[in-house]
């Protein structure tokens, strides 16, 4: 399968200030973010559904914390979630 990163997408379209992104990518958000984060891109807003959260286990949730943990480094702060789903919103303070 054949893939573009985000950073592609914003050179391609000559993206200056991406005001937000929405993930629901089938379990590949965490490498998403990941490689968002070690490219410096930070959108103001990010709205994600982890899919690795509708089955719960250890390396699941190991993942979301060391993902969510590096988000609220980088400035983002958790402002919604809802409760059936694991669909959460992030916004850059």
């Amino acid at each position: 399968m054949n893939t573009i990163s985000i950073g592609k997408i914003i050179d391609k379209f000559n993206i200056k200030n991406l005001q937000m992104i929405k993930l629901d990518i089938e379990g590949a958000e965490i490498e998403v973010l990941q490689n968002m984060i070690d490219n410096n891109i930070y959108p103001n807003q990010i709205l994600v559904e982890f899919d690795e959260l509708h089955k719960l286990n250890k390396v699941g949730i190991k993942r979301f914390w060391t993902i969510h943990k590096l988000l609220i480094s980088k400035n983002y702060e958790l402002i919604k979630t809802q409760s059936k789903f694991p669909d959460f919103l992030f916004l850059k303070k």
